[in-house]
């Protein structure tokens, strides 16, 4: 198995933090993409892998980068409603680059935050939600 592919198994179906360290030892491209314009980060916080999303994004994973359908891992974060994974994505962002990925819409025209609502993760939009509102009233 390659590097890309043990980054692949490792982040998604098996959940296999060991692996994925291994894989990016061995130089796997931490924003490769599937078929349909996932990454590893967005398959990571689809699966709720916690300790996996946080060692992608220690290790510089996109937060913005988009699949075939206009989504960031941010709405695969609102999907699942894991609020500890959007304060993971949020993490080192400056509040400018937070409120540009919270604004990032999909091909259906929806936020994280919409996203989450059609999930019936309210907890999740309204995390999102606070948060944009919380950077423009600081600014």
């Amino acid at each position: 198995m390659n590097a890309n592919e043990k980054l692949w198994e490792g982040s998604g179906p098996k959940n296999d933090i060991k692996l994925v360290e291994k894989a990016l030892e061995e130089d796997a491209d931490i924003n490769m993409t599937d078929g349909y314009g996932k990454t590893p980060l967005m398959i990571s916080c689809f699966a709720g892998n916690k300790k996996i999303v946080k060692l992608l994004l220690s290790k510089s994973a996109d937060q913005f980068k988009k699949d075939e359908n206009g989504r960031t891992a941010l709405f695969y974060a609102a999907q699942r409603g894991d609020a500890e994974i959007i304060k993971s994505i949020f993490g080192k962002l400056t509040g400018a680059q937070r409120i540009s990925l919270i604004g990032i819409r999909d091909i259906n025209g929806e936020d994280a935050a919409e996203y989450a609502e059609g999930f019936g993760k309210k907890d999740a939009a309204k995390m999102i939600t606070e948060e944009k509102l919380s950077i423009k009233n600081s600014g």
